[in-house]
């Protein structure tokens, strides 16, 4: 299949420390980013809850904009390492991505 490439723009730091996470995990941002779509196409979903913060989210300022305050679940890190765990058995039992 062939290969393409995807331009994200993010704050320096959070690259940063993402960046030391996917090593950690032993993997690239890159592989990290293709799991993360892989998986929201097998689910058809993006694979975690997103929502807005009433508190954070000004309507006189949003409305119409489309734009909202995305915060990550509490929760969020054990859905990531269940999501881990099922990647490490798929690739395990010789399956591919």
């Amino acid at each position: 299949m062939a290969q393409t490439t995807l331009h994200v723009r993010i704050d320096e730091e959070v690259k940063e420390r993402f960046d030391e996470f996917c090593n950690d995990l032993g993997m690239s941002m890159s592989t990290a980013v293709c799991l993360f779509v892989k998986q929201a196409l097998k689910e058809q979903r993006i694979p975690f809850e997103l929502k807005v913060s009433p508190k954070k989210l000004d309507t006189s300022k949003r409305i119409g904009s489309g734009v909202g305050i995305i915060n990550l679940p509490d929760g969020f890190d054990e859905a990531f390492d269940a999501a881990d765990a099922e990647i490490a058995e798929l690739f395990e039992n010789g399956g591919s991505l």
